[in-house]
Formats: C-alpha cells, structure tokens, sequence
C-alpha cells in the first residue's frame, strides 16, 4: 500500500463504522413502528460494535493466515487493507436506507450480509496485492468470515429489533408498580 492509502486508512475506516451505524439505525427501526431515541442509539451502538468485532475478527485471521507478511509489511497490514474494503459498504448502507425510509421495505437491514461480503472480498484484494503472486486463500477465508458474520447479523438483527421495546416495557412496569405503592 502506497504513503496516501496509509494516510486515509482512518478515514476509510471511520466511514466504515458509520456504514455500520446506520445498519444498526436501519435494522432497530422497523417501517410502521413508532420510532424513539431509545430505538436510534440502541441500533446504531450495536451496529458499530458488531462492525468493530467482525472486522477484528477478520484482521485475526488475516494476520494469521498471512504469517508471511508479518516480516515484510508493517505492523497493521490486515486492518489497513480491511480498512480499505471498508469504503465498499458505502452503497449497500445508502441502499439499506432508502429501501427503510422511501420504500418502507421491513428487512432493510439484510443490505448489511451484502456488504460485509462486499468488504471481505475487497479485504481479500487488498491483501492480494502484496504478495508477487497472489494467495487463493487470502480469498476464502474472509469469504467464510463474512457468511459467518452475516449468519451472526440474521440472529443479531432480531434482538436489535425486540430490545428497546423490552427496556420501555419494563420501565413502564416499574413505574407503574412504583406509583401504585405510593
């Protein structure tokens, strides 16, 4: 990686993360629900931490896989180069939106599967190019990584979805038996 993508890579992540954050958005907020901040900061602080997990995760196995590189690349190397797919979930998060707020589609959120394929592939290119000749599995593995977190999102989502409305729930039951003790 050149001096410039260097430089950028923190910037590519953080429009990663806030890719991730509005998937959280997207997926807490459900089209025909009564929407509240509880629901927005709820879905978008699960959004980011499961982008930050995932992509860990994958920068584990990369360093991993790609020992190797270890010797010759700087400290970082995976997590730059998943920083630099990143940017490619920029469409599926616009997508992800739209199909939410203008089209009213309830599994808006699914958009993320896409995207962290999306993310694992171009990861998986990045890496590629540095080595003389590139590695099959530098394609694989975050392929199977990325339909692992997917799988993880499809669980996750369902939780995203029912929790806020669990915490109100169960505010409104202490507050009531508390004002019926009074």
């Amino acid at each position: 990686m050149n001096e410039n993508g260097k430089s950028h890579s923190g910037f590519k992540r953080f429009i990663g993360y806030l890719c991730f954050a509005l998937f959280g958005i997207v997926s807490a907020m459900q089209p025909g629900r009564e929407s509240n901040v509880l629901n927005i900061v709820y879905g978008m602080l699960v959004g980011i931490v499961f982008g930050w997990v995932s992509m860990l995760v994958l920068a584990i196995f990369l360093g991993w896989i790609n020992s190797g590189l270890k010797k010759t690349q700087k400290r970082g190397f995976a997590r730059r180069a998943i920083s630099a797919g990143m940017v490619f979930m920029v469409p599926f998060a616009l997508m992800a939106f739209i199909a939410a707020y203008y089209l009213h589609w309830k599994s808006a959120g699914l958009f993320i599967s896409a995207a962290i394929s999306a993310v694992a592939v171009a990861t998986g290119a990045e890496i590629s190019k540095l080595y003389e000749k590139p590695k099959l599995w530098n394609n694989i593995v975050p392929s199977i990584l990325a339909s692992a977190c997917s799988m993880a999102w499809l669980y996750l989502i369902v939780q995203v979805q029912s929790f806020p409305s669990t915490i109100i729930n169960l505010y409104t039951l202490v507050t009531t038996f508390l004002s019926m003790t009074q």
